[in-house]
């Protein structure tokens, strides 16, 4: 069974039939619980919906019934609940759970509402007194007087770390089968907050969680309150369970007043290889999350109509900087391509925000697309700065932090809003690597994921792509070729094969595989 990691909030008790939700504990306060050496207190205070008793566990007595998927190892924040999901095979109706604390005095017996359901969701609070440390759970299922083989899982209770007050990005996480809950909190300055998530191919659910209230849902509906999703294989799944492969990216109004804890579930489908990831930005500016105002770029100076004009203005003295030639640096075709000519405006102030202007080949300002120059919330201090560490650089990261790494990770109709390109003064609309006319196959992908995109199809490896659809993702036709959905599965089962071909590994990735199936679950 694959080792299955959980981030921030999780553990047992809870079946996704019905079970009654642990609530609040409120036998606070007490004294601080040690996890790793205080194992009884510990298993004495745990939120559990069911019934304590001194002693050791049932032992195990019946091989009928054997829980085949399950998850061992688990990171938690006190105050929060960690879910543990797990099937089990026997076609027999258990009655619940025995759960015990490693080295604890006393045991629980956790009765399931619908012992006929094999894929079970068990959970456990974590109070909000317990300190770092680690701890061990041992569970197995009962019916009767038999009792199947247990399962452990080992669990890491960590702090929650405030990121958005230290004027830190949370750091990105991913993982793969099972239920991962990463709580966090996003300071103390209100704003719109963002969650970015891909779940790639294999389908997962999604769920987000602020001051106790579901704010959306990947499926159908969002849950109601004492439920969470069932636990199923990858195979399983269906449509309305919200099991799907997409990316997206969340916004929602922050408040610290209101609430500071946001909750990030992510239900991987069991035993399928599925792997997802997200990265949540904070509301602030100060934390290095997306803009959320559009005040920072309307001081920025505007963007010449012309490359020949860019290149002789010189420096600025309101606002005070310098305009600076900068070519066709290598770094224009990973974050602007399509591009031939870039030109930025520095400003004298250490990582102050920035102006960049790129242009066409006959020279003229580039006003929208993925090709257009996009304004820099921390403006490095020369050109051709990529997402590789430059010793150059002073500022390389901070501007990493606050542009580079926003492009890599959110929606390019995300960044493109938040970061928009300058169009000057300039009468014309010069539109270069345009998304507009590609938003029904680009969905919110990211600008990364969009460009490799348009340069896998003009390259045309196979040799099978219409001139239609070359013509479409090139903008020179405004409206998608009907026979796009099944062209993009022809390369698709082309990218496939050749990795299958070339690979050491069972089952090979592929990252052009991947990409273009991300393209095809957006035409569907």
């Amino acid at each position: 069974m694959k080792q299955i990691f959980l981030l921030s909030a999780c553990v047992l008790c809870w079946v996704i039939s019905g079970c009654v939700k642990p609530e609040a504990d409120s036998r606070a306060p007490y004294d601080v619980i040690d996890p790793s050496s205080q194992p009884t207190k510990l298993s004495t205070h745990l939120g559990i919906a069911g019934a304590n008793f001194e002693g050791d566990a049932p032992r195990p007595n019946s091989s009928a019934v054997v829980i085949t998927d399950y998850q061992n190892q688990a990171t938690v924040s006190n105050n929060s609940i960690l879910f543990l999901p797990f099937i089990f095979s026997g076609g027999i109706e258990v009655e619940g759970v025995y759960l015990q604390v490693e080295g604890s005095a006393n045991y629980w017996k956790v009765p399931l509402d619908d012992g006929t359901q094999s894929g079970q969701i068990v959970s456990i609070l974590i109070p909000s007194n317990v300190l770092p440390g680690d701890f061990q759970i041992s569970y197995c299922l009962y019916w009767g007087s038999e009792v199947s083989e247990s399962r452990e899982l080992k669990v890491l209770v960590n702090q929650v770390e405030d990121y958005c007050d230290l004027g830190q990005l949370p750091p990105a996480v991913r993982g793969n089968d099972g239920i991962h809950v990463g709580s966090y909190d996003l300071g103390g300055e209100s704003g719109t907050a963002y969650v970015y998530f891909d779940t790639y191919s294999v389908p997962d659910r999604v769920d987000i969680r602020y001051a106790g209230e579901w704010i959306y849902t990947s499926a159908n509906e969002t849950l109601e309150e004492n439920a969470l999703p069932a636990a199923k294989r990858c195979s399983q799944v269906v449509p309305g369970d919200g099991y799907r492969g997409h990316s997206k990216t969340i916004s929602f109004e922050y408040d610290p007043t209101v609430g500071r804890q946001v909750e990030v579930y992510m239900f991987g489908c069991l035993d399928g290889g599925t792997a997802w990831e997200y990265q949540v930005y904070c509301p602030s500016a100060g934390g290095g999350g997306l803009p959320t105002s559009s005040n920072w770029y309307r001081s920025l100076p505007d963007c010449p109509c012309s490359y020949s004009d860019a290149v002789a203005r010189g420096a600025t003295t309101e606002p005070a900087g310098e305009w600076v030639d900068c070519g066709k640096p290598a770094s224009l075709e990973i974050y602007h391509y399509g591009a031939s000519f870039e030109v930025r405006w520095l400003p004298d102030e250490f990582g102050a925000a920035g102006q960049q202007c790129t242009y066409d080949s006959d020279g003229q300002l580039i006003s929208a697309g993925i090709a257009a120059g996009t304004p820099d919330k921390s403006s490095p201090n020369l050109c051709g700065v990529d997402g590789l560490l430059d010793l150059r650089e002073p500022n390389y990261f901070a501007h990493k932090r606050d542009d580079i790494r926003p492009w890599n990770t959110i929606s390019c109709q995300d960044y493109l809003e938040h970061w928009p390109p300058n169009e000057g003064e300039c009468n014309a609309y010069n539109a270069v690597t345009d998304i507009d006319d590609l938003s029904q196959v680009v969905g919110t992908m990211t600008c990364p994921d969009i460009i490799e995109l348009i340069k896998l199809i003009l390259a045309d490896d196979f040799q099978v792509i219409p001139q239609e659809i070359k013509d479409y993702f090139n903008g020179d036709r405004s409206s998608a070729p009907s026979n796009l959905k099944e062209t993009l599965i022809l390369l698709h089962q082309k990218y496939t094969t050749q990795a299958l071909e070339v690979s050491l590994l069972e089952i090979p990735f592929s990252p052009k595989s991947e990409l273009l199936a991300k393209a095809i679950r957006n035409l569907e």
